[in-house]
């Protein structure tokens, strides 16, 4: 997970669901029991890891506090950060749509001076 995070490039395949699953797999546990482990539905761990949720601050939470504290809090938002950030630099409808509420951007031009 570390070395992904460090990474600048973003692949789609690795996202939060992809690590929990991961993780509850090293556990060696089904998705029912370790979603009783950190007192959530079933289904909403199949929903994160099937891409149809995000996780609540509440879920990394209970994510941090079952690894005793060795998964941190951070590790797991910088995932949720890096998706978020790769949505909203790469999709073009959200970019379009937002660009009629912007009026004169900033203009850089190069120059030989420095001050």
């Amino acid at each position: 997970m570390e070395d992904y995070l460090v990474s600048s490039r973003f692949e789609i395949q690795y996202d939060f669901g992809f690590f929990l699953r991961q993780y509850i797999d090293c556990l060696e546990m089904n998705y029912t029991d370790f979603a009783k482990d950190i007192d959530v539905g079933a289904s909403t761990i199949s929903q994160i890891i099937g891409k149809h949720r995000k996780p609540t601050d509440k879920i990394i939470l209970r994510l941090y506090i079952h690894s005793n504290k060795n998964f941190p809090v951070s590790l797991w938002y910088r995932l949720l950060e890096k998706e978020k950030i790769n949505e909203l630099e790469n999709n073009k409808s959200i970019l379009e749509e937002e660009s009629k509420y912007v009026k004169h951007g900033l203009n850089f031009f190069y120059t030989n001076n420095l001050f």
